[in-house]
């Protein structure tokens, strides 16, 4: 008896199963909507390196709804830093949308998602997705590389940062590293030793075979020797007496600007004339302050002072090295 109960159960059960299949997957439930991928010229965009002018392309797992004016307040540059973005919309199998913009200034960005973002099926993501991503301007780094100053957490890496790009070009040139693997120490004073180091690798690190070195302080194997070498036989220093260079003492902007001055030839001033109360006339850095400033490669501190006797940063002189190169 037990046994003919059981089976009609069974029996029963099956036909409930048949008259009421399971619901298929997404039917009357609400999956969140995926992003498949967010992608530049075929690469990930996260912590990648992108020219000022390129092409995000966001891609979902399921289809989106037809593109409007109001998605494209959906899908955007974090604060609407580029008043050149352009939202292009869905295309192809109605997955993908692309935002593209142009003349966007070196810096650190994020790419949004917005949450009320919908697929056909009215799914959202849930909340923001939010990607960073790096332009360059043509600063010497390979495009799609991640941006070579990104394990520096002292660097800053704003639209308005004055030094990024050039510690990027610095770093991704071999002119220079952080001063540990996660610091560039771009407010620490530059050494002489760092200063004719950061001249010589600009250089393409020459060989100084045949040349003496006169410096007791200056030691073979250490990281500025064959720079020293180099640069007293340029004749874009000297020693601080006929024995000593004095690697460890700190550079000012008087000498780092006369370094490049005469890294650059001491080339001839035309029209030029001195603007800053603090900068005498006929003086050993007369000559490279007025240069520096008619080349833009550095300025005052303000409009009458130049601060010629004030400690030459890190951030400073690769600033001033990019643009004198």
């Amino acid at each position: 008896m037990k046994k003919a109960l059981s089976l009609i159960l069974v029996l029963v059960m099956a036909a409930g199963l048949l008259a009421f299949p399971a619901l298929a997957d997404g039917e009357n439930s609400q999956s969140p909507l995926k992003v498949a991928s967010v992608t530049a010229l075929g690469k990930n965009l996260e912590s990648s390196a992108v020219k000022p002018n390129t092409t995000i392309t966001v891609a979902f797992d399921s289809g989106m709804d037809n593109y409007s004016d109001e998605s494209a307040g959906k899908i955007y540059i974090e604060e609407n830093v580029v008043a050149a973005t352009k939202f292009e919309g869905a295309t192809g199998n109605n997955r993908t949308f692309t935002v593209s913009f142009r003349d966007l200034p070196a810096g650190r960005y994020t790419l949004v998602i917005g949450q009320d973002v919908k697929s056909n099926t009215g799914a959202t993501l849930g909340k923001d997705l939010k990607v960073t991503f790096f332009v360059i301007d043509g600063s010497g780094e390979d495009f799609g590389e991640p941006c070579p100053s990104e394990n520096f957490a002292d660097v800053d890496r704003s639209k308005d940062s004055w030094y990024h790009t050039a510690v990027d070009w610095a770093v991704s040139n071999g002119i220079t590293k952080g001063t540990s693997d996660t610091a560039f120490s771009p407010a620490k004073a530059c050494t002489r030793a760092e200063a004719v180091t950061f001249l010589y690798r600009a250089a393409g690190s020459p060989s100084v075979d045949g040349l003496k070195n006169t410096f007791t302080d200056v030691k073979e194997g250490s990281f500025y020797y064959n720079a020293v070498l180099w640069a007293v036989d340029k004749g874009i220093t000297k020693g601080v007496s006929d024995t000593t260079f004095d690697p460890n003492a700190t550079c000012t902007r008087a000498h780092i600007v006369t370094f490049l001055f005469r890294f650059a030839g001491e080339p001839t001033l035309a029209d030029a004339e001195l603007t800053y109360v603090d900068v005498p006339a006929g003086v050993w850095y007369t000559v490279p302050v007025i240069w520096a400033d008619s080349a833009r490669i550095t300025n005052g501190v303000d409009e009458t002072h130049f601060a010629p006797m004030s400690e030459c940063t890190r951030a400073q002189i690769v600033t001033f090295l990019y643009r004198s190169v």
